[in-house]
């Protein structure tokens, strides 16, 4: 799988260009048919990523949520409504949500990271 590396300003330009998917159709894992809420800027790695949205359910309020991290590297969300017997909204990352609905997309200028899946 490939992740790009973007600095806090790619990863505010490429989000920017999505956000006409806010209230389009978004199955989440257990069949559930929701919406999506928030197209967002979000901390790069998985756990800082999970903390991330745990703070975006309380306050419903991405920067804020951001607020607390630190780092040179970003990465963009998709966060969907939660579904019944969820207990905090469905997420995912931007370029895997675009790559499941095969919606082209290009970042420029940013480096990439080959990882296992």
């Amino acid at each position: 799988m490939t992740r790009h590396l973007l600095n806090r300003q790619q990863a505010e330009a490429f989000c920017e260009n999505f956000q006409t998917l806010v209230g389009e159709s978004f199955e989440g894992n257990n069949g559930y048919t929701s919406h999506i809420e928030c197209v967002t800027v979000c901390p790069f790695d998985d756990i800082s990523k999970y903390i991330f949205v745990t703070e975006y359910h309380k306050y419903k309020d991405a920067a804020k949520a951001l607020e607390m991290y630190i780092s040179p590297l970003y990465d963009v969300l998709v966060i969907a409504e939660k579904g019944p017997g969820d207990m905090f909204p469905v997420y995912m990352r931007l370029t895997d949500y675009l790559n499941l609905k095969k919606i082209h997309y290009q970042i420029m200028n940013a480096d990439t990271l080959e990882t296992e899946q």
